[in-house]
């Protein structure tokens, strides 16, 4: 409400100047997209845009404005990118140290400023405060005030949070391809490696076969004893011939599901991904590891018991998104277990 007010505010006392103009791609060298969250899955959701920009405008230096620092490794080694910078929480309660930082950013004059959901306030704030010779954020009356150049129209039928900042491509009368319109991360062969002796260590652990498949599991809030009983047993009774299943836990502080259950421990995001990128299956809730699976290329099940997948669900080719409300528990672990012979198939 306090967000919605003061952009209403903003947006009489001042005006924005927009041109209809299309952004000439060869002219832009610098870009700077700012989207200060601090959620996973919200902070993969850019990949798409940058991924886009990159193939547009292959010899500029795409800089990222994310909210956690410990976002910023997820734009490690893809394309175009330059320099991650973050606005971490604490910093919010450092006035001064927030007014250097941004002092700091506003030493870069960027050809192009780019606000990709027009949602945050402190997006906003940023895409205002920064100086960019170019700025585009999606059209919206709340952003009337916003200091823009250019902004797009979000069409009705595009309801993916990831997919919306592609419709920023009108502005360079560009669309995107199948490709940038999934999640990515780009990770190493020495990531990738890691990952895989990781999970060999946590099946050998509890004296689990290593040739057959290997479904991770991942817990949250949401994964609750309804959840558990409803149909977690059904499922790993239905899949006992057939795969491994590993508990996928987020710190080192977390629980294993049972005692003989393996189980993998990551810290960091790339870690976290080198081991999902390991796996023949994800299973997770609506979380930001369901999509760092899917980033990551792994086929992934999400459960969206509290979230739309049709505003958050998975993009993936091998991706699958379940709604448990509209299934019995026999339905669900059947859907998967389907689900896992078709990955069989087409290997």
């Amino acid at each position: 409400m306090l967000a919605d007010g003061l952009s209403t505010v903003l947006g009489l006392c001042l005006k924005s100047k927009t041109t209809g103009e299309i952004i000439p791609a060869r002219e832009i060298r610098t870009i700077l997209v700012v989207r200060i969250n601090y959620r996973l899955g919200n902070t993969l959701f850019l990949t798409p845009l940058i991924k886009a920009l990159n193939r547009l405008m292959p010899d500029c230096e795409i800089d990222v404005l994310v909210g956690s620092t410990h976002m910023a490794p997820i734009f490690e080694n893809m394309l175009g990118i330059g320099r991650v910078h973050s606005v971490p929480r604490e910093l919010l309660r450092k006035p001064i140290s927030l007014i250097m930082k941004l002092r700091n950013l506003r030493s870069t004059h960027y050809d192009l400023i780019i606000d990709p959901t027009g949602i945050s306030v402190g997006s906003k704030l940023a895409l205002a405060a920064l100086r960019g010779h170019r700025k585009l954020s999606p059209k919206n009356h709340r952003n009337e005030w916003l200091p823009v150049t250019h902004a797009a129209t979000i069409s009705e039928l595009v309801t993916h949070s990831a997919l919306k900042p592609l419709e920023l491509l009108k502005s360079f009368r560009a669309v995107a391809t199948a490709d940038e319109q999934r999640l990515g991360i780009v990770l190493t062969k020495r990531e990738t490696d890691a990952g895989a002796v990781l999970l060999r260590a946590a099946l050998r652990d509890q004296d689990q076969p290593i040739c057959r498949a290997v479904v991770g599991v991942f817990r949250d809030a949401r994964w609750d004893k309804k959840l558990q009983d409803d149909w977690w047993q059904r499922l790993t009774v239905a899949t006992r011939s057939q795969c491994v299943l590993i508990d996928i836990l987020p710190h080192n502080d977390a629980r294993p599901f049972s005692d003989d259950m393996p189980f993998i421990s990551a810290n960091d995001v790339r870690t976290l991904a080198s081991c999902l990128s390991t796996l023949d299956l994800f299973i997770s809730c609506d979380t930001g590891p369901m999509h760092l699976a899917s980033a990551c290329g792994t086929p992934t099940v999400g459960l969206f018991r509290t979230t739309s997948p049709t505003e958050y669900g998975l993009l993936g080719t091998h991706d699958v998104s379940l709604d448990p409300s509209l299934f019995s528990p026999e339905e669900i672990a059947k859907k998967i277990t389907h689900h896992l012979d078709s990955l069989a198939l087409a290997a």
